[in-house]
């Protein structure tokens, strides 16, 4: 979500605007239909529980993993180019960068040039639920395998600039499935995704932390809320974001 909210606001330099056309777009056809063959998640938790959530559940011709793969890709995309102008990142309004993971590397990898919903689309393929996308000489999945707060790719790209980050990551369920060995291996990962996680935050000049660790990844129908929890999370931290650009400034 980082990517799409970044790379519409990078294009317009208006976030009344993205708001609306976010609203707009959780209510179309387009995201209605994709969003009947998203796997659901229950409760809160990382994605790589939710993965394992979804290697659990018993198989049958009305629930394949790979069609409904397939379906998301198609609705992603649409919504996208519903979303987005046709352009190249270099031809956004503010400097604008995606950030995504190799699946061939393991790198982390920043898209900014080339075509806008490509990167976006790349930046946003998360795994289980969006295949991975091939640019160039990567194969590219959601940037959270690698940084779910990219604040290392953005000193690197604004090395003079203060970095003001956004969690948003969602809290390790406090009652895992331990009775599965799928589950597990996946909780382990987790826990050590987390540890990374919380080193990269602590890089970051201004940290904005929405209380929204408790909703599930998927819960598009409570978007106002979790606007006014971004609102509040900002406003506590308005003095130091404020201060952080004065000092880029001088």
């Amino acid at each position: 979500m980082g990517a799409i909210i970044g790379a519409s606001y990078a294009q317009t330099m208006d976030s009344h605007n993205v708001e609306a056309k976010i609203k707009q777009l959780l209510q179309s056809p387009i995201f209605q239909q994709s969003q009947s063959s998203m796997p659901q998640h229950s409760g809160p938790g990382s994605f790589l529980e939710h993965i394992a959530e979804q290697l659990c559940r018993p198989r049958n011709d009305d629930n394949d993993p790979m069609q409904a793969i397939a379906q998301m890709d198609e609705g992603m995309t649409a919504a996208l180019s519903e979303l987005l102008s046709q352009d190249d990142i270099r031809e956004c309004r503010i400097p604008f960068a995606a950030v995504a993971s190799d699946l061939l590397s393991g790198e982390e990898v920043v898209l900014s040039q080339g075509p806008i919903v490509a990167a976006v689309l790349a930046s946003s393929a998360l795994p289980g639920v969006l295949s991975p996308v091939a640019i160039g000489d990567y194969l590219l999945v959601d940037g959270a395998a690698t940084s779910a707060v990219p604040v290392r790719a953005a000193k690197k790209l604004a090395a003079r600039s203060k970095v003001v980050a956004v969690d948003v990551s969602s809290q390790l369920s406090p009652h895992p499935d331990t009775d599965n060995i799928v589950q597990i291996i996946m909780r382990s990962s987790a826990i050590t995704g987390k540890y990374y996680h919380e080193v990269l935050i602590r890089e970051a000049d201004v940290l904005v932390q929405p209380h929204v660790k408790l909703f599930s990844w998927s819960e598009f129908s409570n978007v106002e809320d979790f606007i006014a929890e971004g609102e509040q999370a900002a406003m506590k931290q308005l003095a130091r974001i404020k201060k952080a650009v004065r000092i880029f400034h001088f």
